[in-house]
């Protein structure tokens, strides 16, 4: 912690290091502005049906796709090996869980960018129309 002798000493500096403003409000603004973009995205999103809220935010499953070729192909030559070792099988399975993780992961950024798309695309049409506030 840092003193109090030593805060009001040397307060400047550590805000001037921390590179933040010493006013609250000039801190919060961009903070908030942040919150209610956010939260502008989330009532659009489930305006138009692309998330769920009851006890969770839920959104539909998604669905990971199959291996490329040259994952298969390597897998295919670790089974097909004379000796299939432990740590041969651990490295199959490991692989196959990364590959499945990425898959996942990359799919959900692209529907969360094709759905923050959309739900700014509709809030548009539903704001020129009159539907939202």
């Amino acid at each position: 912690m840092i003193g109090a002798i030593d805060w009001k000493a040397k307060r400047n500096h550590f805000y001037g290091h921390l590179k933040l403003p010493q006013d609250g409000q000039a801190f919060l603004a961009p903070v908030i502005a942040h919150l209610d973009e956010c939260l502008a995205k989330l009532r659009d999103a489930v305006l138009c049906g692309k998330l769920k809220i009851d006890d969770a935010i839920r959104i539909d499953p998604l669905m990971a796709s199959a291996p490329p070729a040259s994952v298969e192909t390597l897998l295919a030559h670790w089974s097909s090996a004379r000796i299939v070792s432990p740590p041969i099988l651990s490295m199959m399975s490991h692989l196959r869980c990364i590959y499945i993780v990425f898959q996942t992961i990359t799919a959900l950024d692209s529907k969360v960018k094709a759905d923050d798309t959309a739900a700014r695309d509709s809030s548009c049409r539903a704001s020129s129309s009159g539907i939202l506030p």
